[in-house]
């Protein structure tokens, strides 16, 4: 009785970055739409002084405007990939991913389960079976920062700082011809902590 073993085939990982690809500009261009439509419904807010509510949308707004701008550079990433991908085609089973590339790879798989598209899935599961579990955990983990910075910090999940959420509600007050002041002190922390305004740990790199 025979058994089989998945190995890397690169023609399939080749057609599933392309199609990855157009997955990624079309769920970016379906967020940003989104994006419009919420932008819109917190400048109805702000108008009626229904300024809280307008707070808790526009964290929203801000995390999938962050998750658009990652897929933008996401999509760039794999377009690289693709060009340079006879330098993955040309490395021997068992040697390590090459420099030129290797955030590249690395990027690509830590954002796969991140990205709800199934054909960098693909892709991913194919750069696994090339580069092996080692470096496939050294991706997921981030360890020595060999994720893209600016992806990471996009894809991540984060709380908006105060700052952030009362600079989006200005910009969207001043595109909808509000007239809405957001000059108004955070609320004070005490003992460092302020349960109205969380302070975000991450910053952009």
């Amino acid at each position: 009785m025979g058994f089989f073993f998945d190995s890397f085939d690169a023609p399939k990982c080749k057609t599933n970055i392309k199609l990855a690809c157009n997955r990624i500009n079309l769920l970016r261009t379906k967020k940003l739409q989104v994006i419009d439509k919420q932008r819109r419904e917190i400048a109805t807010l702000l108008q009626t002084d229904k300024v809280d509510l307008a707070r808790v949308k526009v964290e929203h707004v801000i995390r999938e405007q962050g998750t658009a701008d990652g897929l933008d550079m996401l999509s760039a990433m794999a377009d690289l990939l693709l060009a340079r991908f006879p330098l993955v085609e040309k490395t021997k089973k068992g040697e390590e991913c090459v420099a030129d590339i290797r955030e590249l790879v690395a990027t690509l798989m830590w954002s796969a389960p991140r990205s709800d598209i199934q054909e960098l899935l693909v892709v991913a599961k194919q750069l696994k079976l090339k580069y092996g579990e080692a470096f496939w955990k050294e991706a997921e983990n981030n360890n020595n920062s060999c994720v893209n910075g600016r992806i990471f910090f996009l894809l991540s999940y984060r709380t908006p700082p105060y700052h952030e959420i009362q600079k989006c509600l200005g910009d969207i007050a001043k595109q909808h011809g509000v007239a809405w002041s957001d000059d108004v002190p955070a609320p004070l922390e005490v003992d460092g902590f302020a349960p109205s305004a969380p302070a975000s740990s991450e910053q952009p790199p």
